[in-house]
């Protein structure tokens, strides 16, 4: 039987609420005791069926944590109010296991990647630019990583504290958030995240692309990058 479809489970053993809609959940591999994955793919998350009898309840979720350890991993969950599997994750309390298939997905990260890496995503959307950044930006001292992240307001902005450690540490590593419905003292970028590639810089011949998000978003940024010549082939994306 292909391993993907043995159900693996995990403990909980961390949770970080980030903002009133996003947390991260840290698991500890039980059986197997590792997790075979490679960076920007995802797990299949089974959830127990309500109804007595009927098969569990698949959700997909991106894996936001790089390879080097793969005895744990974490999710960033968003909540969808009335969600089944958001209600699942909120309900979820450390040391509780889950149940799940894994991996799945072909985004992988670039065999010979552009000098110019950049990463767009929207809210939950940032986790498997997470996996890549943990897993690569190290290893790719001379390929700049620019994560453009989309939120709503300062509220929204999370994952700050991470981010900054990563731009101190790494030079060829900087990052920004873009608001759509900024309060007034916000100096950063703002609108859309598609709206945002009218004004950004790049060689056109010499990078990546990396958009998670809501559909819309995912679409109309790839639409933008096309028109600026952006080869289908260096623009990867996810939508969830």
């Amino acid at each position: 039987m292909n391993s993907r479809r043995l159900i693996q489970t995990a403990k909980l053993i961390g949770i970080q609420t980030h903002t009133e809609l996003i947390k991260e959940f840290v698991f500890e591999m039980l059986t197997p005791t590792t997790l075979s994955f490679r960076a920007g793919q995802f797990l299949m998350l089974h959830i127990p069926n309500p109804i007595p009898g009927e098969k569990d309840i698949l959700r997909a979720y991106s894996l936001a944590s790089g390879e080097h350890n793969p005895s744990v991993f974490r999710l960033l969950i968003k909540y969808v109010d009335g969600g089944l599997a958001s209600q699942y994750f909120w309900n979820l309390k450390v040391n509780q296991t889950i149940q799940f298939t894994a991996p799945f997905g072909k985004l992988f990260f670039p065999e010979t990647p552009s000098t110019q890496l950049f990463f767009l995503s929207t809210g939950s959307g940032l986790a498997p630019h997470l996996s890549y950044i943990e897993t690569y930006l190290e290893k790719c001292p001379e390929n700049s990583f620019h994560f453009l992240i989309g939120v709503r307001t300062t509220k929204d902005l999370f994952y700050v504290d991470y981010l900054n450690d990563k731009k101190n540490k790494f030079r060829n590593f900087n990052f920004e958030f873009a608001l759509s419905r900024p309060e007034s003292t916000w100096t950063g970028k703002i609108g859309y995240l598609q709206k945002q590639i009218e004004i950004l810089d790049f060689e056109a011949s010499n990078c990546h692309f990396f958009i998670c998000g809501n559909k819309e978003m995912a679409i109309a940024t790839k639409q933008s990058l096309l028109d600026r010549g952006i080869p289908a082939n260096k623009i990867l994306v996810e939508i969830f």
